[in-house]
């Protein structure tokens, strides 16, 4: 008796502890989630760091974002080759891979382009904040008819501390321009100028009503010369014409906003549109082709390859980007760029590598919308870049949105 029970126990207990402080530190699929979605965000903001380098660098939108994804289509293919080959996964069914192309045109049509446009447009600072507004919204209220997920109160909380953060960050950079009126302080300044200068201005009157009535006379051809710098190589030619009438209408109603600003404002719209359907798809792709496997009886599970998503994605984009930017500059558009940029865009599509697959794997354990929400993730780094890279201006109102940003990324990470 006494022999049978000495087998039974260990004879070392050293042996069972590991064993047992093994099993108490298994990670829940929840806290797999936030993890992938902190590391990929990481990873996205210093991907996003080496393309508004490109852009400050005046290189076209279409160049870096066709080049981006074509070097990420070439760092991921081939790992999901060598997969293949070795038997740990293989390509989905024609119904999934039709799902994932759809997601992509989502993706990289409709949101990379236009992200890509924002930034040039509006900057970092204020592009990421409307961009992850937009995608956490959108993602949330997609998410609910396409996913059934919901939405629970401390999501709810989270997502408005993270907007009141967001628009507080994007209010920050729309106070930027009013220093310039310090110019014009030193009133004792302002009148000797006026006491020297009354002359010369009496004499400038005349010329200045003849030019008011030629410019009345020929305000079609002033629409003109406003129309050029709206049709730059940020913007599109066949937009100049809206945003030119636009800016038009909404200044008879005491509102000054440039066409440009009002093009970045509308890129990030459709950015952040974008971004949620893809979201929505990709995570309804990877629980349905887990819930197939599932059902079919298989020991062990094989959603879809990471990899693979990531080459279809970014492999629909590198030929989007490239027939948008042959198009525009034909094929000197492909070479006519300075040498540091290809040293730029290949880090920002090897950091795509990275993201995107940690992306793709934390939509296996987390929601659409908890994922949508750690996007804010990469505000707060871009904001850092914007601070320290850009010369972008700072305030209280940043470090305000900064703290806040902070708390919504601690109080997203309690969500299930």
């Amino acid at each position: 008796m006494t022999t049978s029970t000495q087998a039974a126990t260990p004879s070392d207990p050293s042996q069972a502890a590991p064993n047992e402080s093994l099993q108490g530190f298994r990670l829940s699929d929840s806290a797999k989630g936030t993890i992938y979605c902190i590391l990929a965000d990481t990873i996205f903001s210093f991907s996003y760091f080496f393309v508004r380098v490109l852009t400050g660098m005046k290189v076209h939108g279409d160049w870096t974002f066709c080049m981006k994804e074509t070097v990420t289509t070439l760092g991921a293919l081939p790992i999901f080759l060598y997969l293949w080959y070795r038997g740990k996964c293989a390509p989905p069914p024609i119904k999934i891979i039709c799902l994932i192309l759809i997601a992509a045109f989502f993706c990289e049509f409709v949101g990379v382009r236009a992200h890509i446009s924002a930034f040039s447009a509006i900057g970092i600072m204020l592009g990421n904040p409307l961009i992850r507004t937009f995608t956490i919204l959108g993602t949330a209220l997609i998410g609910i008819f396409a996913l059934r997920e919901r939405i629970t109160g401390l999501k709810l909380v989270t997502m408005g501390v993270l907007i009141c953060a967001i628009f507080i960050l994007g209010f920050s950079q729309q106070k930027k321009p009013v220093p310039t009126t310090a110019n014009a302080t030193p009133v004792s300044k302002l009148n000797t100028e006026k006491s020297e200068t009354v002359k010369s201005d009496m004499v400038k009157t005349d010329t200045v009503k003849s030019d008011t009535t030629k410019k009345t006379d020929a305000s079609s051809r002033e629409s003109v010369p406003e129309a050029k710098p709206v049709s730059s190589p940020i913007i599109p030619g066949f937009m100049a014409p809206m945003l030119h009438s636009a800016n038009a209408g909404l200044a008879r109603v005491g509102i000054s906003l440039s066409p440009l600003f009002l093009f970045g404002l509308i890129m990030a719209l459709v950015t952040g549109t974008g971004y949620a359907i893809y979201t929505v798809l990709l995570r309804l792709i990877l629980r349905k082709a887990a819930s197939e496997d599932s059902t079919a009886g298989k020991a062990e599970k094989k959603p879809v390859s990471v990899f693979f998503i990531v080459s279809a994605v970014c492999g629909f984009g590198a030929i989007v980007g490239a027939l948008c930017l042959f198009k525009d500059r034909g094929w000197n558009g492909f070479t006519e760029v300075p040498s540091q940029c290809w040293i730029y865009v290949g880090l920002a599509g090897a950091m795509n590598v990275v993201c995107f697959g940690l992306k793709n794997l934390s939509l296996r354990y987390a929601t659409a919308s908890k994922v949508a929400i750690f996007s804010v993730l990469q505000i707060f780094l871009a904001t850092i870049f914007g601070l320290l890279c850009f010369g972008e201006a700072a305030n209280v109102l940043v470090y305000t949105g900064l703290a806040l940003i902070v708390l919504g990324i601690v109080l997203a990470s309690k969500t299930n």
